[in-house]
């Protein structure tokens, strides 16, 4: 996800990839929003820096009704201004999901057809046989029972290939904690918040 710092700073450098891409993005209405988004901000702080000012008031005996009336009517007014500003900053957080990072200038658009050959090491082979093709021949993959658990493409390994994979898995394993690290087994579900910090864009809306 890019910094919205940085989405403000190169506002037609980022509309321009999004465009280049494909996404339906409206940066400076994005701007725009995290403009509101900022003043709230500014208006809440504000706010409880006063109601920290009649808290400290109100310390130390029983204060006026003036003063009692001022906390109850500045409360009211905190928490509207507190709901606006999280409203806002999901608004913004949902738009800075769909915002795609930025190509390179050298990177050529449109798809595999339009990809350029920058460099051939060593002789090419005729021959040889797709990988995938390999497998499925060998009975090493099944994709169609893993669309069934877990959508397309997605596949099951089999047989030697699994065992493979186990043996490549075991000899990290034996290798790290060898260096000192811990092995440990973690969840295989995460909440979205952890996801979403990590990188990944989720599609479920699990929290």
């Amino acid at each position: 996800m890019l910094d919205i710092k940085f989405i403000r700073e190169n506002a037609d450098l980022v509309q321009k990839s999004a465009n280049d891409k494909g996404y339906k993005v409206d940066i400076a209405a994005l701007l725009q929003l995290d403009d509101e988004r900022r003043d709230l901000q500014k208006q809440v702080e504000a706010l409880r820096e006063q109601r920290n000012v009649i808290s400290a008031k109100m310390k130390g005996g029983r204060p006026d009704q003036e003063l009692i009336d001022q906390g109850k009517q500045l409360k009211v007014e905190l928490a509207e201004r507190e709901s606006y500003l999280k409203s806002t900053e999901e608004k913004v957080a949902a738009i800075l999901k769909n915002v795609p990072n930025i190509t390179f200038d050298d990177v050529p658009l449109g798809g595999e057809e339009d990809s350029v050959e920058v460099k051939v090491y060593g002789d090419r082979k005729t021959g040889a046989k797709d990988h995938l093709d390999y497998a499925v021949k060998r009975g090493w993959v099944d994709f169609e029972r893993g669309a069934k658990v877990a959508g397309a493409k997605f596949y099951y390994l089999k047989g030697d290939l699994a065992l493979l994979e186990n043996a490549v898995t075991q000899f990290a394993l034996d290798y790290v904690t060898k260096q000192g690290f811990t092995f440990m087994t973690v969840p295989h579900m995460v909440n979205l918040r952890t996801a979403e910090g990590a990188g990944f864009t989720p599609k479920g809306r699990r929290q």
